[in-house]
Formats: structure tokens, sequence, C-alpha cells
């Protein structure tokens, strides 16, 4: 394109495209800033929409290098989040949909239109068994993943075609709310469960994914998911059977390397609301108040008199603000939800609006917040800084060193404290001593949970943490406090450089 955005997309659209997928390899190789250069791209897009009254969805392809879960919601449509699922050549494998499963899972991002996007499915590919092209989709059903298939429809086998057309499966990806799923437990090792919020009251979609060589029995509480402990129906999706009704939990088996996927019917667990009291259309909420740091639900009701979707940012304490669609309610005293997932901090947490653009923003007037108590975790709390243990840019790439920053509550500051003695941000990423080190100077890192004792930790009544492999402890480097002062290990001497909270 060559800057010739604007240009060039009234040229698709006058064409009668309806989607515009605008890949990074020039990018690259020129050295450019995928933010700023997509966002133009975005503004063009706009622009060409007015010269010819046609929309095309726009999806941005960078393969998550410019970390586009900050910054892309509402201006592309779908963004990478990974390399290609499979390069030409190669087999295709559940690792490779599960890879890209993982480093698709960023759920403030997504909602109302905005998507994360693992790449195209490759059900029905040679290589692949019926279980695995279950799998992968139950995989993109629960994160709401983009369904793009390039199946020959010719040849595809009938039992392709059934899986990639089953309408449960597909409601689920599919569902209003747009949301996405995620992971609200795991006891044992490798015994994932994921729950996604669903239109409607009291609904939810379970994926109980066993990642281990062997069949197990598998378990989603209730209370994980946001719901009372009262009775809740529950449906297999793929067999279409229903299960029966619950009390505060359902158990099945689930066979190795394979998952189950449910819908959970039940009721909806109390949650706090906030009135807007100012006239502002696009207010502040201060004193959101939350009992655990976690990913939260966000009911959000508003107003949209106008014809056309109206935008506008949610930002949460210091985090990374998110662009909503807000569709037409029909009047200006009409109201309707829309629904986000959020990360919010223990205790007080100040949510604020802000339109897009002048004159623009829908009428906000309310929100809900109500906990999905899988997700709490804990911030680790500088007792030197007070400042927050937290990952750089929300980064997800395996090797990132943990750093010192203002808490905010972002997932990137959320550890979870598992029974195994990890502590694991993102749902999927260990605290880590690179490399296995037990000298003094270690990096302490991000990494794929395995199971190793360097990803193991000690919480201990002085306030330190001490790494189970080398008993060295977490450290500010150079005993800084500023943003930015990267984490390590080193011997316990007792300086608050080395105290933590878990808050």
């Amino acid at each position: 394109m060559e800057g010739h955005y604007q240009q060039d997309l009234e040229t698709f659209q006058r064409w009668g495209f309806d989607y515009v997928k605008i890949d990074w390899c020039g990018g690259r190789v020129e050295g450019l800033d995928p933010e700023t250069t997509y966002k133009q791209i975005a503004a063009a897009n706009e622009a060409a929409t007015e010269v010819t009254g046609r929309k095309v969805v726009l999806s941005f392809c960078e393969w998550g290098t410019g970390l586009p879960w900050n910054w892309a919601s509402g201006h592309g449509d779908l963004w990478r989040t990974s390399t290609d699922i499979i390069l030409w050549g190669q087999t295709p494998t559940t690792g490779m949909m599960l890879t890209n499963f993982d480093r698709g899972l960023h759920p403030a991002a997504q909602h109302t239109g905005y998507y994360n996007d693992p790449d195209m499915l490759i059900v029905g590919m040679n290589g692949l068994t019926a279980a695995q092209n279950r799998l992968h989709m139950s995989l993109w059903a629960i994160s709401g993943a983009p369904l793009l298939a390039g199946n020959d429809l010719a040849t595809m086998s009938t039992t392709t075609r059934d899986i990639l057309t089953n309408r449960e499966v597909i409601a689920i990806n599919q569902d209003p709310g747009g949301l996405q799923g995620v992971k609200v437990a795991e006891d044992t090792r490798n015994l994932q469960v994921y729950g996604k919020v669903l239109a409607g009251t009291g609904k939810r979609a379970v994926l109980l994914l066993n990642r281990t060589s062997s069949a197990a029995s598998m378990t989603v509480r209730w209370a994980d998911l946001g719901l009372t402990g009262a009775p809740a129906s529950v449906r297999d999706v793929w067999t279409g059977t229903d299960a029966g009704s619950h009390a505060t939990s359902y158990s099945t088996t689930v066979p190795a390397n394979d998952a189950v996927l449910l819908t959970v019917s039940g009721t909806e667990a109390s949650g706090a609301t906030y009135e807007d009291t100012t006239t502002a259309t696009a207010p502040t909420f201060s004193a959101v108040t939350t009992g655990a740091a976690g990913t939260k639900l966000v009911d959000i009701t508003y107003a949209n008199g106008g014809s056309t979707a109206r935008k506008a940012t949610v930002q949460v304490n210091g985090q990374y603000s998110q662009v909503v669609s807000f569709p037409p309610t029909g009047s200006a005293t009409a109201h309707r939800t829309v629904s986000v997932l959020a990360h919010l901090a223990k205790g007080a947490n100040t949510v604020r609006f802000a339109a897009v653009s002048v004159g623009t923003a829908p009428d906000i007037d309310a929100i809900r917040v109500q906990a999905v108590p899988g997700t709490d975790g804990v911030a680790l709390v500088g007792t030197a800084s007070n400042r927050c243990v937290g990952l750089e840019k929300n980064t997800i790439t395996d090797g990132s060193q943990a750093i010192l920053w203002d808490c905010a509550g972002g997932r990137n500051e959320t550890f979870t404290q598992t029974s195994r003695g990890e502590l694991v941000v993102y749902g999927n990423k260990c605290l880590d001593a690179s490399g296995n080190g037990t000298a003094n100077g270690t990096k302490v890192i991000i990494w794929n949970c395995n199971g190793g004792t360097n990803q193991k930790w000690t919480v201990r009544s002085d306030g330190t943490i001490t790494n189970d492999l080398s008993g060295l402890c977490l450290d500010a480097e150079g005993a800084a406090t500023t943003n930015g002062t990267k984490l390590l290990l080193w011997t316990c001497n007792g300086q608050t450089n080395q105290k933590w909270t878990l808050a």
C-alpha cells in the first residue's frame, strides 16, 4: 500500500470486497511501528467508507509482535495474536492448536465486534483425527475466535462438514455478548477449566481441557464461573445430550489430549452497581471496589439515540484503554447493556470512560461489576517501592523479565498461587528463574509452566519470596524503586527491596 491507504481501500470497497486482511511483511522489513501504521490504515478505511458508503471488515496481521491486544480494538475488527498456526509443508498437530489458543487469550481486548485472532482453522486437514478437529473447534469456540475455514467444499468429508457446522458449537463462538473465555481453574497441572460468559442470565460455556496423556476426571465449580451454588443444568455440546441438574459443580471424564465442551445454565452471583450521578455522557466511576484482584464482568448500561454505533474508551486505573462499540438503542431515552471483561485490583478502582471523538460518545448511565472468582489472584507489592511485579506492556513472550511498575490491577500484575508453589500470570505463564539459575543476578522471567523447581516459590512470613531451586530471594535490582526496575534473584539480606506484600 505504501501510504496509498485510502486510495487502495476505496478501490477494494468499490470492487465489493467485504473483508481485507493486511499482512505485516512489508512493515516488518521497513521497520515501521505496527500501532502507528495500523491506526493510520484504520483511519483511511473509515475515510474510504465516507466516500463509498461501504464498510469492510479490517483484519490486522502482524502476528502479535506489536502487542495489538493493547491498542487494536476499535481500529481493526480483528487482529492476529500469534504466528501462523501451521506453515507450508508441516503436518498439523494438537500442539499447534494449543499454542495459538494460549497466545490468543486477551480477554479485556475482546468485546462487541472486536476479536483476538489466533489464525485460521485447520479443521479437516490431512493428519488430524475427528477428535482433534472437534478439539480445535472447541478451543476457538470458547475463546470466541473468528472462524475462518479454508476447506475444499467439494471434497471435505461428512465428518468435517458436521464438525464445522455444529450449531451449538457455533452458537458458543458467535454468542452476542462477544466475550472471550478465561481460565478459571487448574487444580491439577494441565487439567484446565475455561469459562465463557454468555448472553442472558446465568449462562456459561465451559471447556474442560485435558492436556495430559491420560484420561482424567475433571470438575467445573459454579462458584469459579461467577454463579451461585444453586443447582445448574448442564449440556454436553458435542454429543447434544443433557447431563442433568447439578448442585455446586459438575464432573466428567475427559479423554487424554482432548476436551469436553459444555453449556451451563445456573444462577448469577451478586454484583455491585455504580450509577452515574453526573451529567457527563462519558463519566468516571471512582471507588469501584472489589474483594480480590482478577478478571471481572462489567455490564455497561447506556443510551445511544443515533443511527449508528458510537465508540467510547474504557480504562481501569492506569491500564491500557480499550475501545468499546455501543450500538443504537432506538432513542436517547432507551437503554441497553454492553458487557466487557476488565481486570481490577483488590480494593478501590477507577473506571473511566471517554469519547473516541468529540460529541459522539454514548450516554453511559451505570456499570455493574461481578467477579469471576476462578480468575482471582494477588498482586506482589514491593515494600520499598510500593510498586507491583508485572510484565512490561502486557508482553506474553517466554523469557520476558519481570519488572516493577505502578500497581494498576492489570492481568500482567495479577498472579495466581497454585498448590504446587507456582506464581502464575496470564493463566499459563509461571514466574521462573531463568535457565534454572542459582547464582546471584539470575533473571526472574516468565515461561510456560512446566513443573520445574525453578518455577516454584515459597512466600515467607518475613515478607520475602524465595525460589525453591536456589533458596535466593526475589529482589528488585540495585534496590531501585522506579518503574521498570528489573527483578532478579539475590542472596537474602533482609533489605526492603526483597520484601513483598501479597494484596
